[in-house]
């Protein structure tokens, strides 16, 4: 398998993410870019649904360059999945205004226009990611160890299961 670069928008609801025994979420308008050298990932719906939008690219199956659509500009998805996501591997953006714009464009296309649209929505993603700064320049999303997730959702489950009883810290 090749070197894979993925994109992922939220556009409602939240996804849990488990990462080498790490947990990331996901919110409303966050877009996830991971560099991923293995298909095994586990995801969890914490409020029971997720809309979103997934974008992956087998960098070794690539024919076109995507920057031979716009000329001098380069758009290498492994460089800028490298570039944003410095030592880690993956960032998570919070909130950047032209990627929602683009996302959630991408919702209301007709049927008939849909695969060629997406694809120019594909081009504008990688040309916006590449506008971003490198990783240094964004608030790091800190992943969760698992014991402190179990420990959270034990909690939560305790709760849920005696909602009509007097629950105490």
């Amino acid at each position: 398998m090749g070197f894979n670069v993925g994109i992922h928008f939220c556009r409602e609801g939240r996804i849990e993410q488990e990462y080498d025994s790490e947990f990331f979420y996901m919110m409303p308008d966050d877009c996830w870019i991971a560099i991923q050298d293995k298909r095994e990932k586990r995801f969890r719906l914490p409020l029971k649904h997720y809309h979103g939008i997934s974008i992956g690219i087998d960098t070794a199956q690539i024919q076109t360059r995507f920057s031979d659509y716009l000329g001098n500009e380069t758009l290498d998805p492994k460089k800028i999945a490298q570039r944003l996501c410095g030592k880690e591997r993956s960032v998570i953006l919070r909130s950047i205004e032209p990627l929602k714009h683009i996302f959630h464009e991408s919702y209301d296309i007709p049927e008939e226009y849909r695969e060629d649209y997406l694809k120019i929505k594909i081009l504008e993603v990688l040309f916006m990611l590449n506008q971003q700064k490198s990783s240094e320049d964004f608030q790091k999303i800190d992943a969760i160890p698992r014991v402190k997730v179990e420990l959270v959702k034990k909690v939560a489950d305790y709760i849920d299961k005696n909602i009509n009883n007097k629950v105490s810290l």
